[in-house]
């Protein structure tokens, strides 16, 4: 059996996270879910809903991967006072997939990620980063 899953942060191609999903990953396609996505210090919250788009990609994976994933994202059951993220249902922006994403209900003030993307978002950290030393070196 298989699972779709949305992701938009440490799962993505390219990000940490991403090298233990390689022996569930089947399938991979990208896609956006309305939603909000707020900055933490190492990985990004989804706060599901509203008229904003999250980009990120569908994963469709072996089943086996749930149990990690939870354990990964911090889900420990449905609304379990323990979760960092509850795990819902949810369907893309164009109607054409559905699955679970990984989602919280509360960012706790976190800065917005205005794009709506996880890695658009590293990128200009990188660049304000590499600017600063430039500005700093001179």
């Amino acid at each position: 059996m298989q699972i779709r899953l949305f992701v938009y942060g440490t799962l993505l191609p390219d990000q940490p996270g991403h090298p233990m999903m390689k022996p569930y990953l089947i399938d991979r396609s990208p896609g956006a879910v309305y939603g909000g996505l707020f900055a933490g210090d190492d990985y990004p919250y989804f706060v599901p809903g509203g008229r904003s788009l999250v980009y990120g990609e569908w994963f469709l994976l072996k089943r086996e991967a749930l149990p990690m994933l939870d354990e990964y994202e911090g889900y420990e059951g449905p609304g379990h006072p323990g979760n960092e993220y509850e795990r819902i249902w949810i369907t893309d922006a164009s109607g054409k997939k559905e699955g679970w994403v990984y989602a919280v209900s509360s960012t706790k003030g976190l800065p917005r990620i205005t794009s709506g993307s996880w890695i658009k978002h590293l990128q200009g950290q990188m660049k304000k980063a590499r600017e600063g030393e430039t500005v700093h070196g001179a």
